[in-house]
């Protein structure tokens, strides 16, 4: 029924941001649901089909300090197998331990290229990075989002306006 509802959004030509934000809506209300004991699991999650085009399965690098985390938490983790038996129960994780806010897997994703961008890398190595079909793509999404992008560009601006202020004087 669920799949049928998002299905009749999209046919009922709702944008796929409206259809994001509906989907993370009821994906964050189920997920309350079982965190307060009321369901035993988020069906919601169990939704995800197939990847939606063909590039979209790759390999991307992370940073050693990533990968030095989750080898920490994966330590973590076993001392706590070890240590409770049975009683582990494997949902205890990285977000509510560093008690982060919860947020859906696509805002990480938002988060992750925001930052990307922010640190200046380049827009192709970001786009094939996000499996996007084009730089274009990349920059309609994301390029409006950040203040820091915007403050910095409009420093650049200002920078190039008085290096050619200074240059007519000096003729």
């Amino acid at each position: 029924m669920y799949q049928k509802f998002i299905n009749s959004l999209l046919e009922n030509k709702y944008s796929r941001r409206t259809v994001e934000i509906a989907h993370s809506t009821m994906h964050n209300a189920l997920e309350k649901a079982v965190t307060i004991g009321k369901l035993e699991k988020n069906l919601v999650e169990e939704l995800f089909g197939d990847t939606k085009t063909f590039n979209s399965p790759r390999v991307i690098k992370i940073s050693q300090s990533l990968i030095n985390d989750l080898k920490d938490h994966m330590k973590y983790q076993n001392l706590n197998k070890l240590n409770m038996n049975d009683k582990y129960h494997h949902k205890l994780n990285l977000v509510k331990r560093a008690d982060l806010p919860s947020i859906p897997i696509h805002g990480l994703r938002h988060t992750h290229a925001v930052i990307m961008l922010e640190a200046e890398v380049d827009m192709k190595y970001l786009q094939e990075r996000l499996g996007h079909g084009s730089m274009q793509i990349t920059s309609d999404v994301y390029l409006h989002i950040s203040k820091k992008l915007e403050a910095r560009n409009m420093d650049k601006y200002e920078d190039k306006l008085n290096a050619l202020f200074i240059d007519s004087q000096k003729k």
